[in-house]
């Protein structure tokens, strides 16, 4: 399935919906609003994030080749940075401009089933709860969703060595 949801409890905090079965676009829905996540680019490819409402982008997201993090630059000037947390980590940080952590994302450690063979869990820590909470939900879905994509390519260099 191409649905996730973000859980605060046993409430839904966020749902991300990925279009198609892989690929980079896809939509964040959270009580605060609507967000369209959508590739641009062939050579140096970047996410557009845009307001679904009004159609507005209101930020970006750019991959550096060297390191894989990721730049979040948004329309206000404000970036944040998306990055593994260490060389053989399996945690990923959201940080500021300024290096604090603010969002810390990993992938479940549930003892493998085949219940969940095909289930994606994940836990998502908010390290800095005086982040604005409709930026921090776009934030935590597209954290999300990074995650996702950073896991299919792992996967994909697996299959080809």
């Amino acid at each position: 399935s191409n649905e996730f949801s973000l859980l605060e409890g046993a409430d839904e905090a966020a749902h991300l919906s990925r279009h198609g079965w892989a690929g980079y676009d896809a939509v964040i829905t959270t009580p605060f609003g609507s967000w369209e996540i959508r590739s641009e680019g062939f050579w140096r490819p970047r996410l557009i994030i845009a307001d679904r409402t009004s159609g507005a982008q209101i930020g970006e997201c750019k991959r550096d080749w060297m390191s894989g993090d990721r730049a979040i630059r948004w329309h206000d000037g404000v970036v944040y940075h998306w990055h593994q947390a260490g060389w053989w980590s399996d945690v990923f940080e959201l940080a500021g401009g300024d290096g604090k952590v603010i969002l810390r994302t990993s992938p479940g450690n549930e003892r493998w089933s085949l219940r969940n063979l095909f289930r994606t869990n994940g836990m998502m820590e908010i390290a800095d709860p005086g982040t604005d909470q409709a930026r921090l939900s776009v934030l935590g879905g597209l954290s999300w969703l990074l995650l996702l994509l950073y896991r299919e390519q792992m996967a994909s260099a697996v299959v080809m060595c």
